[in-house]
């Protein structure tokens, strides 16, 4: 929900339209424009998501990395707090579909579409190995599917990067 409310954001912004990296980066093309990570918080009986973002408005980032900023794409250059404004307006609008079963089908339609990744190849890096395959699609718990040599691998954690198929090994 926040990476699709900071997609939307930024393209309010500046008409850039970016897609989603597995699970929640943002990227144009294959250069990374924001990153989020989330954590479930326990307090007692009470559960809530704590999430914390980065979006390159005006950095590219260091020589030698793929990234790129809102600026490089668009040549606009965006207040941090109007796009925190407008970030919280978007996530605001789509918190109400989290309660409902059709407003999470709604969002995962949404999440889906938005997702760079399918039909990409990936090498997906866990702790303990790197498995290479083609992304197929998301479950409906939101786990990356991966198909590797014709069967279909799911990955609920691990870091994904977009690989050309000629680096996978064969």
């Amino acid at each position: 929900m926040v990476a699709l409310s900071a997609r939307s954001a930024i393209e309010r912004l500046s008409g850039l339209r970016a897609g989603l990296k597995w699970p929640n980066d943002l990227v144009v093309g294959e250069n990374k424009l924001a990153g989020l990570l989330a954590e479930v918080v326990s307090d007692g009986d009470d559960l809530a998501v704590v999430a914390g973002i980065g979006v390159n408005l005006t950095y590219d980032g260091p020589p030698g990395v793929s990234a790129t900023s809102v600026r490089a794409e668009t040549g606009l250059t965006i207040a941090p707090r109007a796009l925190l404004d407008i970030l919280l307006e978007e996530i605001d609008t789509r918190r109400g579909l989290l309660e409902t079963e059709s407003g999470r089908a709604t969002l995962r339609e949404e999440y889906v579409g938005a997702l760079a990744t399918i039909d990409q190849w990936v090498r997906v890096e866990q702790t303990d190995a790197e498995i290479y395959g083609r992304a197929v699609g998301v479950d409906s718990q939101g786990r990356l599917q991966v198909e590797v040599e014709g069967d279909i691998l799911v990955f609920a954690v691990g870091d994904v990067v977009h690989v050309r198929a000629t680096e996978v090994p064969r």
